[in-house]
């Protein structure tokens, strides 16, 4: 099992937080083993909250975890693209995005414009959002957070206007081949106006000029608009994982 001790997240949610990624040699044990086993991470970390992520496709571990009191919140998608297909996509959609624009944030006062309207409550549907032990308010303070974290590593973040107006942003960390799209942002006014995609278009149009070859992503299941804006632009299933939930 891999051990994540959470210790940023003590300042987004006041909770100590360990959460457990069962590999592959896990999933063969028999099913107390494996209770018994998070048992002991448990007695260990004296956690509480406690996140057990499970790839897909082991349902007797997951109704395992619900009889013992934890809650199936969200899967987890994770999304992979090549750049040929990004340039497809990009070159089939062009018309539609012509009025946007995209720019990297390069000062603080940049920075805090985007957290303002991350704080307005702008994500609703991962895990924290829908725990009722926490809070929409919570849930939006922890992006914040990891936006300010992301960006004193390096990652770069950019905002995107459609004809002249700020409607959202993009994380985004680099290496020298490969893009990891960390998150993306449409902000509350222009929530109903279907331009989410104009994000991901400008910053997948962004990277491919970059020379930029492979393209990784994250979407929860509770998310679908998300996930099929990825598809639109030529992002695949890679893998998936189950994750339960539980507070002590």
């Amino acid at each position: 099992m891999k051990i994540i001790d959470a210790i940023w997240e003590f300042k987004n949610l006041g909770q100590n937080t360990i959460e457990v990624e069962l590999e592959k040699e896990d999933l063969h044990k028999n099913l107390n083993d494996i209770f018994l086993s998070i048992e002991q991470i448990k007695s260990k970390y004296k956690p509480n909250y406690m996140v057990i992520k499970v790839i897909t496709g082991n349902p007797y571990i997951g109704n395992m975890l619900c009889n013992k009191g934890f809650l199936h919140i969200e899967t987890q998608i994770k999304l992979k693209a090549v750049r040929e297909d990004i340039k497809f996509f990009l070159a089939k959609y062009d018309s539609i995005f012509e009025n946007t624009v995209i720019k990297k944030v390069n000062d603080e006062r940049e920075i805090e414009e985007i957290l303002n309207e991350v704080h307005k409550g702008i994500f609703y549907t991962d895990r924290i959002a829908l725990d009722k032990n926490f809070s929409l308010d919570i849930a939006n303070v922890r992006y914040a957070n990891w936006i300010k974290d992301e960006v004193n590593r390096g990652s770069g973040l950019f905002r995107v206007m459609v004809e002249g107006k700020s409607i959202g942003f993009s994380l985004r960390r680099y290496d020298k081949f490969s893009v990891f799209d960390l998150l993306a942002g449409l902000y509350k006014e222009y929530q109903n106006f279907h331009i989410g995609g104009n994000i991901y278009f400008s910053a997948l149009l962004m990277d491919v000029n970059n020379g930029y070859k492979k393209f990784y992503t994250s979407v929860s299941s509770n998310n679908l608009s998300s996930l099929h804006l990825h598809e639109m632009f030529g992002y695949k299933v890679h893998f998936i994982q189950e994750v339960y939930v539980k507070h002590f």
